[in-house]
């Protein structure tokens, strides 16, 4: 194994999904540090015997410090927290000599997200260090890069331009203990995608920014259905447009009909009516996300990967969103323990990371014992109906 000691930024709901859906790539570190500012409830530290858990905020660099230099052998820091200067934390961890892998853009300096190209090309910040730095790694942003690269790899057109246009449809439906809108992740960072974050796209080989402050409303055919949808701003759609072959990339994300009609209502109404289900609460729904690649000679291709609420909940007790960040996370993780990848010195996302057929079948392979299951498009009818 590559790496001997994990240190783990944040214990929210990925994290906690993590730890309960994560076994078989923890086990592979000698050690974990978790660092959250509340304590971990439940028993989530029972699954593991060499954890241990420190009550701390994962912007205080010299905690970081602190856990980072008793250590022997290499480190690997995940960060995934919202709400923090991700860069600041990386420029620290990069003198420290760790590994670094995060899952969103996080904040830029002044503590805001409102400027989303600004902020991403913050987030694309490179860092010196002697180990590698994974950002942006989870479902999306994450897998839908790496499956967005396969289709382009296996097209017949590889030198020709191509539309990528990615979707989600979550339809979970619950209600909380607390009487809230039951949502899969954190109620605030959606707010701030659906309400507060103008819609980014990349067009004609450029991003772009809309001047209205919220994510334009959009119809999307699926297949039978007709869903009510946002076009928001996302780091998969930046880092998409990175790839020499994408000229354009957007993405289509639809919640159940009684969220969406919340987070059209105003903001302060929304922060009260959403909220994440508690551990024990049952849930039902699916939440299927998928990845269409159109070519200027309209040649299509559409990956699906849905997974239903109920079942992973039954199984492993988390949400599909819980569900399928974490595996994101997890193949990442694989990346990094198993293969000349985790060594690799320099600052990629999944769009940039250098991928030949051998860790493509790497992949495959992590995707396959991880029940991580992309299926064709059985009905050409998706697509965006109007924005």
């Amino acid at each position: 194994m590559n790496y001997k000691n994990l240190i783990i930024l944040g214990a929210g709901t990925i994290g906690k999904g993590l730890l309960r859906i994560g076994k078989r790539q923890l086990t592979t570190f000698d050690t974990i540090t978790i660092i959250d500012v509340n304590r971990l409830d439940g028993n989530y530290l029972d699954y593991y015997r060499n954890i241990n858990f420190q009550t701390g905020d994962a912007e205080d660099l010299d905690l970081l410090t602190f856990l980072v230099k008793p250590l022997s052998g290499r480190v690997l820091v995940v960060n995934l927290c919202s709400g923090v200067d991700s860069v600041r934390i990386r420029k620290h961890l990069g003198k420290l000599g760790t590994a670094y892998l995060d899952t969103s853009a996080g904040l830029l300096p002044d503590r805001t997200q409102d400027t989303f190209i600004d902020l991403m090309k913050y987030t694309h910040t490179r860092v010196d260090s002697p180990c590698p730095q994974w950002i942006c790694w989870g479902m999306n942003p994450g897998l839908v890069e790496i499956v967005a690269r396969k289709m382009l790899m296996d097209s017949h057109e590889r030198d020709g331009n191509f539309h990528v246009t990615i979707y989600e449809h979550d339809n979970l439906n619950v209600v909380t203990k607390s009487g809230k809108l039951g949502v899969g992740w954190s109620p605030s960072d959606l707010i701030g995608e659906f309400m507060l974050t103008p819609t980014f796209e990349v067009r004609d080989d450029r991003p772009v920014q809309d001047d209205i402050k919220c994510a334009k409303p959009a119809t999307v055919r699926w297949g039978g259905d007709t869903v009510a949808s946002r076009i928001v701003a996302h780091e998969d759609i930046w880092n998409l447009g990175l790839i020499p072959q994408v000229s354009s990339a957007r993405f289509a994300y639809a919640l159940h009909p009684s969220i969406m009609e919340v987070l059209s209502s105003p903001v302060d109404r929304a922060y009260e009516r959403l909220g994440v289900p508690e551990d024990d609460v049952p849930l039902r729904g699916k939440d299927r996300v998928a990845v269409q690649l159109i070519s200027d000679n309209n040649e299509r291709q559409c990956l699906v990967w849905e997974t239903d609420h109920a079942q992973v909940w039954s199984q492993y007790g988390v949400n599909a969103v819980q569900f399928q960040v974490c595996r994101g996370i997890q193949v990442a993780l694989d990346l990094f323990q198993r293969t000349s990848l985790g060594l690799l010195k320099g600052t990629y996302c999944p769009s940039t990371l250098p991928l030949t057929q051998r860790e493509f079948d790497f992949i495959e392979r992590s995707f396959a014992i991880s029940d991580i299951e992309w299926l064709s498009c059985t009905s050409p009818d998706l697509r965006i109906l109007d924005v």
